[in-house]
């Protein structure tokens, strides 16, 4: 099943998604009918042109969203924390800042589960919510970048995670409810720059909707399969880039090559597997992501995850 949506204002699309399965918004709160799956939706007006989504759900088909720009105008910028899971594993989760010209989707299986926190605002909101001196002159030349088309993507810290699932574990918090769920966003907001600015900062990162779309695509390719090394020809042949723009686009979008992208990835499924998977040994954990070489799998892996995968299968065990 795909639902198409144009939201009116950047990324708050609650209103539109609850008319497309025939429902109506409660005091901005939206529960998925038992028909379709599980989970709900619900926006938080934090303040004019600051808004947050928090979502859960698993639906009980195969389910992609597909969000389509309206607004041209860049003037809203929108933080997506993303995180997949599954009964038998956890998927590797994400935070992308992007502005509402770029057209993005979110496929959903049945064996997944979706939490999903996004908060939008305008470039002077996120200048006045993290207070960055104005003679800061690599960040502020960075928050002008923001016009443009633009999609930048981290992973997922253990910190961000367990505030994203205190966010998707909805509670009463009251009449202080805003002010809660507003320390949550300036933390997220902490947390991400916190590794964002450990980047050399792309002040000059000049590309298009176009080129964005591409390289979305070229990720789902490379995390389709990460048993299959990337071949990066072929690659740029797929999606009609040169393997030198490719390159180059890929890691201003994600702070890493291809390769290493995918090294982190590979390592991130291996963790999965070691902590839910209770038949795999370590060997099989190692085939099952590409190598076939023990010693050089677990050298690799303890140098993404701080230690080899038998210390982690035991911790974890725990």
């Amino acid at each position: 099943m795909i639902f198409e949506i144009y939201p009116d204002s950047g990324f708050d699309y609650i209103s539109e998604f609850a008319e497309k399965i025939g429902l109506q918004v409660s005091d901005n709160y939206l529960e998925i009918p038992s028909l379709l799956g599980e989970g709900f939706i619900k926006k938080i007006v934090l303040d004019d042109n600051f808004h947050l989504l928090i979502h859960k759900y698993k639906m009980k088909e195969e389910f992609t969203v597909r969000r389509l720009a309206a607004d041209k105008s860049n003037e809203m910028l929108a933080f997506r924390f993303v995180s997949y899971e599954s009964a038998e594993k956890e998927y590797l989760s994400n935070v992308q800042i992007l502005n509402s010209s770029v057209d993005i989707d979110d496929h959903l299986s049945p064996d997944q589960t979706l939490f999903y926190v996004i908060f939008t605002m305008s470039k002077d909101k996120l200048l006045s919510l993290i207070e960055v001196d104005t003679n800061d002159k690599e960040i502020m030349d960075f928050i002008q970048t923001l016009n443009k088309p633009v999609l930048y993507q981290e992973n997922v810290t253990l910190e961000m995670k367990n505030i994203l699932n205190e966010l998707t574990n909805l509670q009463n918090y009251g009449k202080l409810e805003k002010l809660y769920y507003k320390m949550r966003v300036v933390e997220l907001l902490y947390l991400f720059f916190t590794r964002f600015i450990k980047r050399s900062l792309p002040v000059n990162f000049h590309t298009n909707k176009n080129d964005i779309e591409k390289i979305i695509s070229l990720e789902k390719m490379i995390m389709k399969d990460l048993s299959v090394i990337p071949n990066l020809t072929l690659l740029s042949r797929t999606i009609g880039m040169s393997g030198t723009k490719m390159k180059s686009i890929f890691k201003k979008v994600f702070g890493k090559s291809i390769y290493n992208y995918y090294q982190y990835a590979r390592m991130s499924e291996a963790a999965s597997l070691l902590k839910n998977d209770k038949i795999l040994s370590v060997s099989d954990v190692g085939i099952a992501v590409g190598y076939t070489n023990l010693s050089h799998f677990s050298r690799i892996f303890k140098k993404h995850m701080g230690v080899n995968p038998k210390e982690y299968m035991m911790e974890k065990n725990k």
